[in-house]
């Protein structure tokens, strides 16, 4: 939930969609010939097809969705350039094409992109924030919080706290948080 209010926000306040179609990253399926002899049902030309990208899309900046269709086992999926991480396996995957993956209805497909820093609120205690780095870059993230029960956020009753991860040189992470203001809130009890 902090990941997705935080891409609310920046949809109320900058205007960008919290859910992207593929198209919008720069994604474009690579195109596949069909070719044949001209038939006026099957195939009345040798066609240059696109593969559809209508059904994966990016929430928010970093977390690919790629949902699954009731009786599929696999999917293809499109990568955008760069390694991403399977969010579920924590698998590294190198984009820049199509990949297969194998999933049920119940465990929809998702990928981070390398450095993604997505924060969760901790199943036993939603009061407490889990910050989850993928990946091996460095990886920053903006977190927004208010009251969440009024509209005090209006009158600038928020805040914006910077997460980032940094490589420290030894395979390992360092993090750190920075308050961005302007407002007052900052509801978390641990991070």
């Amino acid at each position: 939930i902090p990941y997705l209010y935080s891409a609310f926000a920046r949809y109320h306040f900058e205007g960008l969609p919290p859910f992207r179609a593929m198209a919008l990253e720069g994604l474009q399926a690579p195109a596949s010939s069909e070719p044949g002899e001209l038939d006026a049902t099957e195939n009345p030309y040798a066609l240059s097809a696109a593969a559809e990208l209508t059904d994966q899309y990016m929430m928010g900046d970093c977390l690919l969705v790629a949902p699954m269709l009731p009786g599929e086992t696999s999917r293809s999926v499109l990568l955008p350039p760069g390694n991403w991480v399977d969010f579920h396996s924590g698998q590294t995957i190198a984009g820049g094409g199509e990949v297969r993956v194998e999933a049920a209805l119940e465990r929809i497909p998702l990928f981070v992109r390398d450095g993604g820093i997505i924060p969760l609120a901790a199943e036993d205690n939603p009061r407490v924030l889990e910050i989850r780095h993928y990946g091996k870059a460095t990886g920053g993230f903006s977190l927004y919080d208010d009251d969440g029960e009024s509209f005090a956020y209006e009158h600038g009753e928020y805040t914006w706290l910077q997460l980032r991860a940094e490589a420290d040189g030894a395979d390992g992470l360092t993090g750190t948080v920075e308050n961005l203001g302007p407002g007052v809130s900052q509801s978390w009890d641990e991070f």
